[in-house]
């Protein structure tokens, strides 16, 4: 009768056993699996970025230069050129300012409408490297985005490379590459974007401002 009770609970204690054991088997395996898809979505970023990085050094391989972009701005134009030639595009009535001062172009959407995004330039010491619109006071920017691309793809033909950088929201990038000049598009959580760069000098650019930083947290640093 013993033996039988001792056998009994021995099963039974096996049976617990099992089921305290399992969750760490499923809890592991599901860690595993985590791994696997992060694993894998650094691999396809890391061969998005080759593919871009590609793309960018055959068009400045090219060695063919466009310079003259959106309105009739230019990469290599001092802050007071691009200034000057803003004015000039306001008095034309392609440009127009809302009341705060700032600078906004219009473009018909397929509504019917028409949406207003503020210009934005970027330079690299004092030359124009990158002019473009910036459409944040829209309520659906994958609209925005949507009626961006096919005006770009009606023009420039179809995008040599998309990208979804975040999973979870519908962030886009669609961008064309021609010779030295990449033309970016993007839908944001909040804006849409169009952006005219010059290969030439957005990784100078890059370079410039992560050094800056890295300047700054050390004055920083010294300053406590």
């Amino acid at each position: 009768m013993l033996t039988k009770n001792f056998k009994a609970m021995t099963f039974i204690t096996k049976i617990l056993l099992l089921f305290r054991i399992s969750p760490l088997f499923i809890l592991i395996a599901c860690n595993n699996n985590a791994g696997n898809k992060i694993s894998a979505e650094q691999t396809d970023k890391t061969n998005l970025e080759k593919t871009l990085s590609d793309l960018e050094q055959k068009g400045l391989a090219s060695k063919k230069i466009i310079d003259t972009v959106f309105l009739g701005y230019r990469f290599g134009m001092t802050q007071s050129e691009v200034l000057a030639h803003t004015k000039n595009l306001v008095e034309q009535g392609k440009l127009k300012t809302d009341y705060s001062g700032k600078y906004y172009f219009e473009i018909d959407s397929k509504l019917g409408t028409k949406y207003k995004g503020n210009v934005f330039a970027e330079y690299f010491e004092n030359k124009l490297i990158s002019i473009g619109v910036i459409f944040n006071d829209e309520p659906n920017p994958i609209l925005v985005f949507s009626d961006l691309a096919d005006l770009y793809e009606s023009k420039y033909g179809t995008y040599d490379y998309m990208d979804n950088p975040s999973k979870e929201f519908s962030i886009y990038n669609k961008i064309w590459i021609r010779n030295n000049l990449k033309i970016k598009i993007r839908s944001g959580i909040s804006d849409a974007l169009v952006d005219y760069i010059d290969l030439r000098y957005e990784k100078q650019k890059m370079v410039k401002d992560s050094l800056d930083k890295v300047k700054e947290a050390d004055e920083l640093k010294k300053g406590l």
